[in-house]
């Protein structure tokens, strides 16, 4: 059974790729990764905003700390993602350096 899957970016050709377990999974972390970095560039969030009403500064300081723990957490999933990536990229080559021992 073949499937077409685009690249994470949804940009350039479709690709032929066979449902396998590795592949797929291999998938997601592109296309998590892909996801976080675009929401890692946007720090518009995190602008300090001067105001005349106290109510508004603490406001602003509420959604600028919100913002800073999301990039935050953003940012410990995409170190997490790359780790996961490495990893099973270094897996994948070893398989690849076995078979062609044989």
């Amino acid at each position: 059974m073949q499937r077409t899957v685009r690249s994470p970016s949804g940009k350039g050709t479709a690709r032929k790729t066979s449902p396998s377990e590795p592949e797929a999974f291999q998938e997601v972390l592109e296309r998590k990764q892909a996801e976080l970095a675009r929401a890692l560039r946007n720090r518009d969030d995190i602008i300090i905003e001067k105001s005349a009403g106290q109510m508004d500064e603490i406001q602003y300081a509420r959604e600028r700390d919100l913002a800073i723990r999301k990039v935050d957490r953003d940012s410990g999933v995409l170190r997490e993602v790359a780790r996961h990536y490495a990893g099973f990229a270094t897996i994948a080559l070893e398989s690849v350096s076995s078979a062609t021992k044989r």
